[in-house]
């Protein structure tokens, strides 16, 4: 058995012989990710917001601790924002039939570290609502 040896030459007659199919091939590579991507996939609408933490204090010399107390108070809005009773409220100010357990599983809350800033965001598959819902979030 005798083994030839591949050169750049070869390479390039293999392409120029073979060049329709290969582009052919990623022509309908290409048109089946269209047809999946714009007909299969439900469409994801996302709506994000941030908010500041800040409580206000008296004394400017406490600042530094006011601000410790602020970061350490952001874990405290995450979890009463998240609750069943904002949740419901944001339901009846948007007048949806979804359940507030169906809302907190599309909202997601995150806040970097010794950040006074957190952010939530809500996603759906229906444009409308993720604005509706984010605008009565914010509330």
């Amino acid at each position: 058995m005798k083994i030839k040896n591949l050169t750049i030459k070869d390479i390039g007659t293999t392409i120029r012989q073979n060049l329709i199919w290969i582009l052919l091939f990623i022509m309908v590579a290409q048109a089946c990710v269209y047809m999946y991507q714009n007909y299969y996939v439900p469409k994801q609408y996302s709506a994000e917001t941030e908010v500041l933490v800040n409580v206000e204090s008296d004394k400017e010399n406490l600042q530094q601790e006011g601000i410790r107390n602020n970061i350490q108070l952001i874990n405290t809005f995450s979890s009463v924002l998240k609750s069943e009773r904002i949740m419901e409220e944001v339901a009846e100010d948007i007048h949806t039939e979804k359940s507030p357990s169906v809302l907190r599983k599309n909202l997601t809350m995150s806040s970097d570290q010794n950040s006074l800033v957190f952010k939530f965001n809500y996603q759906s598959t229906n444009e409308k609502e993720v604005e509706e819902i984010s605008h009565s979030y914010i509330k």
